[in-house]
Order: C-alpha cells, then structure tokens, then sequence
C-alpha cells in the first residue's frame, strides 16, 4: 500500500523500536528530505513496562526549502582584496582598539533595534555599534580601506555593503575542519552535554554514522547522567575512557567534561593536562551567548589557556543582542562550529553560522 503524499512542514509522529528503525522510516517516508524535530523516550505503562525494552517516540517533517539570501549588486558580491582586514596585527588593532575607547562620545542606549533604526541611525557605523559591533571588532575590520570607506555612509547606503564584505569574508574563510575525536569544555550549564546530542541526532537521522560518546571525569563527577541516556536513545556506545578509543576509528567521537568554575585556574589547568595527557588536540569551547561581554572576555582568555581550537554559543534563543557575536565569529584562529538555539536536541541548531548572524543583525 503506497504512502499518503507529504506537504512540507507538515508533521508526523512514529515510534520505534531504535535508533536504526527510525532512520528507515525517515527515508520511507521522506527520503532524503526528513527533518526529526524531537526525539524522545517512551515506555509501556503498568505491567507490560517491566517486560518490554522503551521505544522512541521521532516526530519529523519535510525539511523546508531554504530562503533565498538577500540580493546583492555584481558590485557587492564582487572578489575584493580588502577581506583580508581581519588578518592586520594584534598589536596594530589592539592600537586601535585603545585610541578608540580614550575617545569621548555619547554613551549608547543598547536597547533592541529594529528596522526602523536604519533611518534614524546617523552612520552605519552608529548602526553598527547600537546592533553589537565591539569597538574592538570595528577596529579590526578598519583595516580594509573598503570597510572604512562604508562606515560614514548611512545606514541605508552602507548596511548592504557592509553585510556583502561579511559575506564574501565568510565565503573566503570556508568550513571550519576538526579532527575526528572532539572534547566538550566550558563553564558549568553552559549546554556542553545539549550540544553534543544535537551532534549525535544530527550524525545518527542525517549522516547514518554512529559517533562513540565518553562522559571524562576531571576531579570531580557529572551531575547528571543525560548524555548516556540519549547516547542509549540513539544506539550510540558511552566509552569508559579516552584511553578505549579505536586510533583506526572513522567515526566522530565526543568528550564531555564536567563543567569548570569560571575563576578557577587551577581547575582549568588540570583540564588542560588530562586532555594533553591523552593527546586529545580537538577541544570544543562551549559558551553561553546570553552572558555579557565581559564574561566572554574573560572565556576567551581561558580559552587560550585550554588550546581551544573551536566554539560552540548556545542558549541563542535568550539573546537580544546579536551582534556581540560577530566578534568570536570573525575569529580564524577558533572558529564557531554552530549556533544552539534552543534545548530540542533533534533541532534547535544552527549550521550557517554567517547567514543566521546577518539575518538577525542586518535588516536588509
């Protein structure tokens, strides 16, 4: 018996008996156009609870057509040699960075904007700064004369210059690679744990490959036991230790370490020796977006400290400020792997990190 047609977003609910049976029905019904929007754990009630295993309850959809980015003029999306601005010295734009804040100017409402702004905002640079831009991010990108040029200009003439150079940078700059075994660090309720089982329903429903999962103990113990729950949900096998990993292993594997205090050096530095100790070189920074900018300063220094090679901003869906992410996105040197946007693991997760950030910032 064929299959009733599908509209897109319109939803269906199944259950299953794992993680294996679920995809099949993913691609029966949708092949591959599913999108599970959640996941999660159901069991028989009374009796018969205690004589079968718990199944998964999937709710998906087809996956909507993608919106069309804003359109730009051959002049805009042109190559130019200036998307290398980001690459001027520390020292030159921490320069910058310091004649700009001895500068007196008006303190700025950082209230919420709208598009409405972009008519009252005296520069685009004005625009910018009210939107979340640092004075330290607007010192770097002063380094490409076509950046400076547009900053004068109003918001309505510079915004789609300005969104088109961030465009072109980001197609510039690619993909950000990582190795195939990643640790998880940040600060405690960060979303470290969220974070890896949206990467885990991501590799298990879209890519059909079965990652490896290791709940790492620093001095101190998990609070909660999340991970191997979901880790069971998906059919994914919880490792012991690092020391267990397969070295000729294809697959992802991911490490969660327990949260570490914000202050506390010591508790940094032995992270730091533990995963140095197993030689685990991709390490995963996951900070929450909604905590200010001097929080963030003060994770980028440990960061640092933790040989960092990637982030992870999560708890999006509580900001209000987006531009104060364009700073760690501009970051080559620790790239932005995605954007968490919400607790569902089965969705809530952002992969266009550029795109997402320009539509919320630029209201072109």
């Amino acid at each position: 018996m064929s299959l009733a047609p599908i509209e897109e977003n319109q939803k269906i609910r199944f259950v299953v008996r794992n993680a294996e049976e679920a995809v099949a029905r993913l691609r029966e019904r949708f092949g591959e156009e599913g999108e599970v929007l959640s996941v999660k754990q159901v069991r028989s009630s009374g009796l018969r609870s205690l004589l079968t295993a718990p199944q998964l309850e999937v709710i998906a959809r087809r996956r909507p057509a993608a919106p069309s980015a804003p359109s730009l003029s051959r002049a805009e999306t042109g190559p130019s040699a200036e998307a290398s601005a980001l690459e001027i010295s520390r020292e030159d734009a921490d320069g910058r960075a310091r004649r700009s804040e001895g500068e007196t100017s008006p303190a700025i409402d950082r209230k919420p904007w709208m598009n409405g702004r972009r008519k009252t905002a005296r520069s685009c640079r004005q625009f910018l700064e009210e939107a979340g831009f640092a004075p330290e991010l607007l010192a770097r990108l002063e380094g490409a004369p076509e950046w400076r040029s547009l900053q004068e200009l109003s918001p309505e003439e510079g915004l789609p210059k300005a969104a088109a150079w961030l465009r072109r940078y980001a197609e510039r700059v690619g993909r950000p690679r990582v190795p195939r075994v990643l640790a998880f660090i940040g600060g405690a309720g960060a979303g470290k744990t969220t974070a890896i089982c949206k990467l885990l329903a991501r590799d298990v429903f879209e890519k059909g490959i079965k990652p490896q999962v290791v709940r790492l103990e620093v001095d101190k113990p998990h609070l909660d036991n999340g991970l191997n729950l979901y880790a069971d949900i998906f059919g994914v096998e919880c490792l012991p230790s690092p020391a267990d990993i397969d070295p000729q292993g294809q697959e992802p594997v991911y490490i969660d370490i327990p949260g570490f205090a914000l202050q506390s050096e010591a508790e940094q530095g032995r992270i730091r020796e533990v995963l140095d100790d197993f030689g685990i070189t991709g390490r995963i920074f996951v900070q929450n977006a909604a905590y200010g900018p001097s929080v963030h300063k003060r994770f980028s220094e440990v960061g640092r400290l933790l040989n960092v090679t990637h982030q992870v901003y999560t708890h999006l869906d509580e900001l209000v400020y987006f531009g104060d992410l364009w700073t760690p996105l501009l970051d080559i040197e620790r790239p932005i792997l995605f954007f968490s946007t919400g607790p569902n693991v089965a969705a809530d997760y952002v992969d266009e990190r550029f795109d997402y950030l320009l539509s919320k910032t630029f209201p072109l």
